[in-house]
């Protein structure tokens, strides 16, 4: 429900742009995502993806772009975007190296599933990062690596908002999130079994990754994070 000036991708795009030396492409799909009707929405998913596809397949062929240096970022429906463009783009042998999906979508891609969404197979490696765990995004792990800040629900500071509004402030958290991880802050987040173990202090001495830009593309499983 946002075009290409929307702050998701704002903050990200000029977080990359004051600290490296990238180009960044903005995909602006409001045309589609602006239905009132979510499920023409979701519905549309695949033919902005082939379209996104399209794109990049062009510019590896006329830049001598390698698919392993293309690292896509999606929030919510844009992370199924970017997740089928990924696949569509390995039918035409180009691999994207990294694919972010931000609180993925999941009405009718998880619960009920109807279309097919991101997943570990969209690209070379592929990060979940969870903020509304079970009510606007994906309850479970779907990438090479989730991970789950304040257990992927429930954010301090959308505490006390109506419900409604928690919720959509919960699922906005994640590009909020992963900005700031661009810009340098070092979110560590433990390799555990759930957030409740977390919160006993049953994670200390377990394997450790940073959420976000620094994640390690070896990075594998559940990493669970406070974040204050």
């Amino acid at each position: 429900m946002a075009d290409g000036l929307a702050s998701s991708t704002q903050l990200i795009k000029n977080a990359y742009l004051s600290v490296s030396d990238v180009n960044v492409v903005v995909v602006d799909w409001a045309n589609a995502a602006s239905f009132n009707n979510y499920i023409v929405s979701a519905y549309m998913a695949d033919s902005i993806a082939r379209k996104i596809k399209d794109f990049i397949q062009t510019i590896t062929v006329v830049m001598d772009l390698n698919g392993s240096n293309i690292h896509m970022i999606g929030h919510s429906l844009g992370a199924h975007v970017l997740g089928r463009a990924g696949k569509f783009l390995k039918d035409t042998n180009v691999t994207v190296g990294r694919i972010t999906g931000i609180d993925p979508a999941r009405h009718f891609f998880e619960w009920p599933k109807y279309f097919a969404g991101i997943d570990k197979e969209s690209a070379a490696f592929v990060d979940i990062i969870h903020t509304s765990r079970g009510a606007i995004g994906y309850e479970h792990s779907v990438g090479h690596v989730d991970f789950f800040p304040n257990g992927g629900l429930r954010q301090p500071h959308c505490y006390y908002l109506s419900n409604i509004l928690a919720m959509t402030c919960e699922h906005s958290c994640g590009y909020v999130y992963f900005a700031e991880t661009v810009l340098g802050t070092n979110f560590t987040a433990y390799k555990c079994d759930s957030y409740t173990a977390l919160q006993q202090g049953r994670c200390e001495g377990h394997d450790t990754q940073t959420m976000g830009e620094a994640c390690s593309v070896d990075a594998t499983g559940n990493y669970f994070i406070t974040i204050h």
